[in-house]
């Protein structure tokens, strides 16, 4: 009996694992085009990375200093974290619906390289250069670096749609 409840109990934790672990595919992939893959994902990681640096700011009252800079630090790996997620996002992006999904994805990606750069320069000039003991990042790396990392993303997606002659993903696009 005890055998038969130990075989019952590991079922019911493999399907209970399973129905709770995330698809490794990007959502991207699924997208009916390029664009349709993309844009969303764009849009999707501006939103993640701005949320990350609001968090910062969210929590730096409450932390001490040596909570608040490893708080900080931790934010600029988050953000390259969410970025890794987003180059992998657009690899996976279908090639239809733009002329040349090969030099629009690839002009992207150089732009996921850029922000990832960024990122690191930040985090390695705030670790040295930031005092953490005023609230929030001062001087503000962390903020000014976030809109950096927009502008860099949405930048290449603005030059597709103009020199392309791409416009699904211009506009909105990202936003």
């Amino acid at each position: 009996m005890k055998t038969l409840t130990r075989a019952i109990a590991g079922i019911v934790l493999v399907v209970t694992l399973g129905a709770c672990s995330e698809s490794t595919t990007p959502t991207a992939a699924r997208a009916a085009s390029f664009p349709e893959g993309v844009c969303p994902a764009i849009s999707k990681w501006g939103s993640d990375v701005v949320d990350v640096a609001n968090d910062f700011t969210d929590l730096s009252p409450s932390l001490s200093l040596n909570g608040r800079k490893a708080q900080s630090l931790y934010a600029f790996d988050k953000q390259e974290a969410l970025t890794n997620e987003l180059r992998a996002e657009i690899e996976a992006a279908p090639p239809n619906g733009v002329p040349n999904a090969d030099e629009a994805r690839a002009a992207l990606l150089r732009a996921t390289d850029d922000v990832v750069q960024n990122i690191r320069d930040n985090k390695a000039d705030s670790e040295v250069n930031v005092d953490f003991h005023t609230y929030g990042p001062r001087p503000d790396r962390l903020f000014s670096g976030t809109e950096k990392n927009l502008s860099l993303m949405l930048k290449p997606l603005d030059e597709l749609a103009r020199d392309q002659h791409i416009d699904a993903l211009g506009g909105g696009c990202g936003r």
